[in-house]
């Protein structure tokens, strides 16, 4: 699971959607979701991306509604540390601002050295290789290169007012897995069931309320290094929506069957 993010409660919600082409074997379908949130949340010289909620886009000229946001959120989650302001106008690179004075931040519990978290830009035996598979971890973006800048990896989406990782316990893409499992709602006769108002189908998908800002959200973490995607999914599904880590051997055994 995403370090210190544990879920509080799990719920099935429901959407009213559109959907072109649909085919299923059965009315449940299990699909890996790449948070690329999390997938690009570098932790630079001048910025940091939390890699929990934000909004992605291809690149910095992008339009306007897809500028990350929660990203710029202040307080930084689980701290009073309040980020630089940072305008619409402002987060793309391209943006020329010499006035850009970002707050340093790195968490106290990534600072300790857990054994997920790497060691600060300079620290003896640490030269860690970007935009590349670092040994066992992956450091390398599934959106492409991002740029380096006095040895630290800089936020391909643009300004968020804070340097350093945050929570974040990697320096460059920490990579995490969503597993989005949905269904269609139907009715006592196995028929889908249409909205009332959009008279469209309802899709619903499991969703968990987590402990530490009381928000809902898609279970799902980050994914070990040398761990394979279909069982950090597994994983991190087990973890947050069933509970795993309070059950018994046993009991596991049985949830696998």
């Amino acid at each position: 699971m995403a370090r210190g993010f544990l879920a509080q409660t799990i719920t099935v919600v429901s959407l009213s959607v559109t959907l072109s082409v649909v085919t299923k074997t059965s009315c449940y379908n299990l699909s890996p979701v790449f948070q690329k949130t999390r997938n690009l949340a570098c932790s630079p010289s001048s910025h940091h991306w939390f890699h929990r909620g934000t909004t992605t886009m291809s690149d910095c000229k992008g339009p306007k509604e897809n500028l990350h946001r929660k990203a710029r959120a202040s307080p930084y989650p689980g701290s009073k540390v309040e980020r630089a302001q940072v305008p619409d106008d402002k987060v793309n690179w391209m943006i020329n601002w010499k006035d850009y004075s970002p707050v340093d931040y790195t968490a106290p519990s990534v600072l300790s050295g857990p054994k997920w978290a790497d060691p600060e830009i300079g620290a003896n035996n640490f030269s860690p290789k970007f935009n590349e598979k670092d040994g066992q971890v992956e450091r390398s973006s599934h959106s492409g290169l991002y740029n380096v800048e006095n040895g630290r990896p800089r936020n391909p989406v643009g300004r968020t007012g804070l340097v350093g990782r945050g929570l974040l316990g990697r320096w460059g893409p920490n990579h995490a897995a969503d597993p989005l499992i949905t269904r269609w709602k139907r009715d006592g006769s196995g028929n889908k069931t249409a909205h009332p108002v959009s008279g469209e189908n309802i899709l619903q998908f499991i969703a968990i309320k987590r402990k530490d800002c009381g928000e809902w959200a898609i279970p799902g973490g980050m994914v070990d290094p040398g761990e394979k995607l279909s069982a950090a999914l597994k994983r991190e599904f087990s973890e947050e929506a069933l509970n795993s880590l309070q059950k018994t051997k046993a009991e596991k055994e049985e949830m696998e069957k």
